[in-house]
């Protein structure tokens, strides 16, 4: 990601762009910060005319273990197209769970105390957490075992 996107971006009517690919150790002193979103200005630009709000994704990847919250071994537990006996499992050894009613509110409380967690490197009240990556949603099977 160079500079020159976000100004591109800004010159074709964005006013919000969102990265991922940055290094670890950038995203951990933003994070210490609170600094992951910010507004990015071209060095050149004295005035606002090229300010482009930006997210910056505080984790590892985009895919779903590391879009929910700080442990990808919880966040892998709601990714659903991943439950026993899909295409692909979690590394971490504990397998999703299917939603019913006698597990949604611990499992919800699981899942809150990511957001909790991932909302702590962030100066706004606004979470972003994207469900899915490439390749994904490709499927009526995800869409199922994600809402039924």
């Amino acid at each position: 990601m160079s500079p020159t996107t976000a100004y591109i971006l800004k010159r074709a009517g964005f006013d919000n762009m969102l990265i991922q690919r940055t290094h670890y150790s950038v995203k951990k002193h933003l994070a210490k910060k609170q600094g992951l979103e910010f507004k990015w200005r071209q060095h050149w630009d004295h005035g606002e005319t090229s300010d482009m709000f930006c997210h910056m994704m505080p984790f590892y990847s985009y895919d779903v273990p590391h879009t929910c919250g700080p442990d990808p071994k919880i966040c892998c537990q709601f990714d659903f197209l991943r439950l026993p006996g899909g295409r692909v499992t979690c590394p971490w050894n504990v397998a999703p769970k299917k939603i019913s009613s006698s597990n949604v509110r611990e499992r919800s409380e699981v899942l809150l105390d990511q957001y909790r967690k991932k909302s702590q490197l962030y100066k706004s009240d606004v979470v972003f957490v994207p469900l899915g990556d490439d390749f994904r949603w490709d499927s009526g099977k995800e869409w199922d075992n994600q809402y039924t």
